[in-house]
């Protein structure tokens, strides 16, 4: 009951600290947009457009108010999803973002999985393997691809993959002619099992692959280099040292004190390295033709549709805050000693 207690208390503690971030990141994209043009009405409608369109925005998005009613209708429009309109394309902001949006999410998780069962199997092998041809061949491994583009590694696995080996499509997220399933989750996969549509399934994951590999591969190495790092640190500390001179077996003791531990950093780096990939995918979605947040951002970005890029910015920034509260969620339940030390230290 008293773990209980303090980790509800640790849970309570970030989830306000999440929660304040947010809002501070939605109070400063609103000044900066404002800063960046004192008239964010006439840039948003373009050099060419007539006053009444002008006129249309600015009492569309309340931009005829004083600043600080301007603020109180971003922030609340911010977080009940009402973005409005897009200007280019005439869809409803919050349905594009949401669509786009678990596209890249889906990409993401996918290349995410990967990249943590290989850092972490390879940072593990290559810390126990510490000064061997094993960790040496390892590190160059994972210091080459980290080296790599992306741009170089995607156009690397569409010319093996696709066109001299052509076992995997190139492109798009379904094959010519099938039809995406119908949005439960807004998970591709998870939807189309769902429905029990298989042929979606099979062909959503075959078009999968090639990108999710692209990001997993060429970012693997970080997740490898922590996992090495921390094998290394407890591997000879004196709790290892103790459960084996009380007879532990070896592969208890590995995985119950140096596995364990490791973890907990590999854990930290990984939900960094989410929201580093969520807002990092436009290159590879570009090659591949995914049609993600990342894409979406560069369609934005071309043709100056700002009221469909701040919500992609604030996105974005939504996306990594959460994933280090669920960093220091998950960490917590490695090591109860977080929670529990945190709970007394601040409680």
């Amino acid at each position: 009951m008293v773990y209980l207690r303090d980790f509800l208390s640790f849970l309570g503690k970030r989830a306000l600290g999440a929660l304040a971030i947010m809002f501070g990141v939605v109070v400063i994209v609103f000044l900066i947009s404002h800063l960046l043009n004192p008239d964010p009405a006439a840039l948003w409608a373009g050099e060419k457009a007539r006053v009444t369109t002008v006129a249309a925005i600015k009492a569309e998005y309340h931009l005829n108010q004083p600043l600080d009613l301007q603020l109180y209708y971003f922030i609340v429009n911010t977080f009940t999803g009402n973005f409005g309109t897009d200007p280019v394309t005439g869809q409803n902001i919050a349905q594009e973002l949401f669509f786009h949006g678990f596209n890249t999410i889906e990409l993401v998780v996918a290349s995410l999985i990967i990249t943590v069962i290989m850092g972490i199997a390879l940072g593990y092998i290559a810390g126990m393997r510490y000064s061997t041809k094993i960790d040496a061949l390892i590190r160059t491994v994972y210091l080459a691809t980290w080296a790599t583009p992306y741009y170089l590694g995607a156009i690397g696995v569409i010319l093996i993959f696709s066109v001299a080996l052509p076992v995997l499509p190139s492109g798009a997220m379904y094959a010519p002619g099938l039809a995406p399933p119908h949005p439960i989750t807004g998970i591709g996969l998870i939807d189309s099992l769902l429905e029990l549509n298989f042929r979606d399934f099979l062909s959503g994951l075959q078009h999968l692959i090639l990108p999710a590999a692209v990001l997993a591969v060429l970012d693997f190495g970080i997740v490898t280099r922590v996992t090495r790092s921390s094998v290394l640190d407890v591997r000879w500390s004196t709790q290892v040292k103790f459960a084996l001179a009380r007879g532990v077996p070896d592969p208890k003791a590995n995985r119950r004190h140096i596995l364990r531990n490791a973890l907990i950093d590999a854990t930290t780096v990984s939900a960094v390295m989410f929201g580093w990939m969520l807002s990092g995918t436009i290159i590879v979605e570009e090659i591949f033709a995914w049609p993600g947040i990342g894409d979406f951002a560069y369609n934005a970005i071309v043709q100056s549709d700002y009221p469909a890029l701040i919500p992609v910015v604030i996105f974005f920034t939504f996306g990594v805050v959460i994933a280090n509260f669920l960093a220091d969620v998950t960490y917590s339940l490695l090591d109860p000693r977080i929670s529990l030390g945190t709970a007394r230290t601040q409680g």
